[in-house]
């Protein structure tokens, strides 16, 4: 699940960059929302039981491999949510008079 939300976190805040949200919009959906959908404290908790298990290699491995992972996430994330089309003021359409 933290892989997911720091994808979402990239793609949902280079949306917002884009328009003008609302001032508290990204503050209760990236870091709100989505930073309690990424639960971190549940990777600590892994990495601290199997290290505790004896696993250091395992603990380490799974730690380095979560945090680079969710970089890698949120520069894909960002990445993507540049594709996503954003309407802005002037771009309604309609006919010209």
């Amino acid at each position: 699940m933290n892989l997911l939300g720091c994808l979402f976190m990239g793609a949902l805040t280079t949306y917002l960059l884009k328009g003008r949200p609302h001032a508290f919009t990204r503050p209760l959906l990236v870091t709100g929302y989505l930073g309690g959908f990424t639960t971190f404290s549940h990777l600590i908790d892994g990495i601290h039981a199997l290290g505790r298990a004896g696993s250091w290699d395992l603990s380490v491995t799974y730690a380095v491999v979560s945090v680079v992972g969710g970089w890698i996430a949120i520069v894909a994330g960002l990445l993507l949510g540049g594709l996503v089309p954003h309407r802005t003021d002037g771009s309604e359409g309609g006919a010209s008079s």
